[in-house]
């Protein structure tokens, strides 16, 4: 399976998304090819916002003299698809950086991407799953903690197999939502 992560880094802080480095690694480790569309780089206006999380502690400023990308984030993002051409797209979301990754979602409605299926983990899936599961555009939904779920996920749409009664996962399929218990 060709995996394409996605980390919609609204304020272009620098954490590493440990979500998506420990799913990376398991996912590899099974054989699977792994790629990440990262947008902290990507020029979206978050001065202010990077002022506000210096002035909360929720990162340093430095000196450093970081150049943003300037491309637009939506084209790049639909090249990184072209290029790699993913069977699977998985967003890593908290409740601050969802509504980044929706936008991108959208800017492949109406292309053959969008039948992509794709998968949103993170903070923001497990507090509000209802909320999320309804958005068009989203296939799947992870509760809770991914590495078993996306594996199986993975390895079961590899082999063609059913995937509607993965735990941790919720799955649209057919007008239907089923909805799967924890690990």
């Amino acid at each position: 399976m060709r995996v394409l992560f996605i980390y919609p880094n609204t304020y272009s802080d620098g954490c590493m998304p440990l979500g998506i480095a420990m799913l990376s690694a398991v996912l590899k480790e099974a054989g699977h090819e792994i790629q990440l569309f990262d947008t902290t780089f990507f020029n979206k206006k978050s001065g202010e916002t990077n002022k506000l999380g210096e002035k909360h502690l929720i990162f340093k400023k430095t000196d450093l003299d970081i150049k943003l990308d300037k491309s637009d984030m939506k084209e790049e993002f639909r090249k990184a698809i072209n290029n790699f051409k993913p069977d699977l797209i998985a967003i890593s979301a908290t409740s601050i950086n969802y509504s980044l990754g929706l936008k991108l979602l959208k800017s492949i409605n109406g292309t053959v991407y969008a039948e992509v299926p794709v998968v949103v983990g993170g903070s923001h899936p497990t507090v509000v799953p209802d909320k999320v599961v309804a958005e068009d555009g989203i296939d799947i939904i992870c509760i809770g903690e991914g590495e078993g779920a996306m594996l199986e996920l993975c390895n079961r749409m590899e082999a063609h197999e059913d995937i509607t009664n993965i735990k941790n996962l919720w799955i649209k399929k057919n007008g239907k939502i089923f909805k799967n218990g924890h690990w």
